[in-house]
């Protein structure tokens, strides 16, 4: 008789494409997932997968599988739900660290009213995640999403900069400065090409981890940094510029949520986005 666990692992490996994607997405290590696929391929003689150094692909006998453990484990979690009397849907969220969750405080509110009990819980990475909120740049194929907002740059400075009086800068105003760098940003490479392309010599003293750290550095007086304008808010030790180029360079937020996963899906499809867009 096949056991649901190794099954489960079959689905992550399946839907990920990958063996290290799906250990993390089942919080388990990668021999464990290999171990699970080979002890499948055993029971049912057949090979599920072909292996190369680009991740798994699916044989025709593991599309058939996937189809039929997937109505099976769907139907495992109906009779155990049917059985429990406060019945709390728990979604993996995952959240791109340098966004502030509580700016999304109205999209969860509108979740859970869709679904009588819902416990939200944070991890690590995508791979782990049932949900997500990140850049349209960093969504994995096998999700589906919906555009939350749309952000630029801005340039903040100590509020005793020689730039904090200005209204707007262009790139030429960047010559020389000492940046503070942001190595987690996505458009970290388009603005290094645009100040390639317009011979602007920059400064890097310092690389940030996260955002409030690189805030932090431009109020001590550390140097000035290039971030985007959700974390534009008052203080009177920090001024925020908006950079003014022929071609803006913006960031794009997303609800991300993974294709195939019903429950998911359909509470998602009750959502109105043009309504959670118009509130930011």
């Amino acid at each position: 008789m096949l056991e649901l666990k190794p099954l489960s692992y079959f689905i992550a490996a399946y839907e990920e494409r990958s063996i290290t994607s799906a250990a993390s997405r089942c919080f388990i290590t990668q021999p464990s997932i290999t171990h699970a696929i080979k002890n499948l391929e055993s029971k049912l003689g057949s090979t599920l997968f072909l292996r190369s150094r680009q991740g798994l692909t699916p044989t025709e006998q593991g599309h058939e599988l996937y189809k039929k453990v997937k109505v099976l484990l769907q139907q495992s979690l109906q009779i155990e739900q049917s059985f429990i009397d406060t019945k709390v849907q728990v979604i993996k969220l995952y959240l791109q660290h340098d966004l502030r969750l509580s700016r999304y405080n109205l999209l969860f509110n509108l979740l859970r009213e869709q679904q009588g009990s819902i416990q939200f819980t944070l991890v690590d990475n995508i791979e782990q995640a049932d949900i997500a909120i990140l850049d349209i740049e960093r969504v994995p194929s096998h999700y589906n999403y919906q555009m939350l907002e749309q952000e630029g740059y801005y340039l903040v400075v100590p509020a005793n900069h020689q730039l904090a009086g200005h209204i707007s800068v262009n790139i030429s105003d960047l010559d020389k400065l000492n940046i503070i760098q942001r190595p987690y940003c996505t458009k970290r490479k388009v603005f290094e090409r645009l100040l390639k392309n317009h011979q602007v010599e920059i400064n890097i003293i310092a690389k940030a981890h996260h955002d409030q750290q690189l805030l932090d550095m431009v109020e001590v007086g550390f140097g000035v940094g290039i971030i985007p304008n959700l974390q534009n808010e008052s203080n009177n030790s920090i001024m925020y510029i908006p950079i003014s180029l022929e071609q803006e360079i913006n960031r794009v937020i997303v609800f991300a949520y993974r294709i195939n996963q019903p429950i998911i899906n359909q509470l998602i499809s009750s959502l109105n986005f043009d309504f959670i867009r118009s509130k930011f």
